[in-house]
């Protein structure tokens, strides 16, 4: 199953999104890719040296792109032009989603990073 459509930066102009390419059962695999790199870069960013702005707050806003993008496609496509494959999957498309978003925010050790960088804010020269 092709998830380019999903998955790649599309060819349209400022990057606009092929909606008539997409079809409901790719959303789930995508979305498990997805949550899959934006675990990944959470490790990484706990795994980084001391925390800074950069290796964690800009990190932590990058390590969501992928899954706020397939969601966003998906939840237009649900209230725009709603079908039954897309109903019948938004239960379970939803349920990973906050599953994620939980995992994200209720990680001790991520928090653990981000309030050492909110400790030490006067330090990294923030406008």
């Amino acid at each position: 199953m092709d998830l380019s459509v999903l998955t790649k930066n599309s060819d349209y102009t400022n990057e606009a999104i092929d909606f008539k390419s997409i079809r409901a059962e790719q959303f789930p695999p995508a979305l498990d890719l997805a949550i899959a790199a934006n675990k990944k870069a959470i490790e990484a960013i706990k795994q980084a040296s001391e925390p800074s702005f950069k290796n964690t707050i800009e990190a932590l806003e990058d390590s969501s792109e992928e899954m706020e993008f397939v969601s966003s496609v998906y939840h237009n496509l649900l209230h725009a032009c709603t079908n039954d494959e897309l109903q019948n999957i938004a239960n379970d498309f939803n349920t990973k989603v906050a599953a994620a978003s939980n995992d994200m925010i209720l990680d001790t050790e991520l928090f653990s990073r981000i309030q050492k960088v909110y400790t030490n804010k006067l330090n990294f020269n923030l406008n």
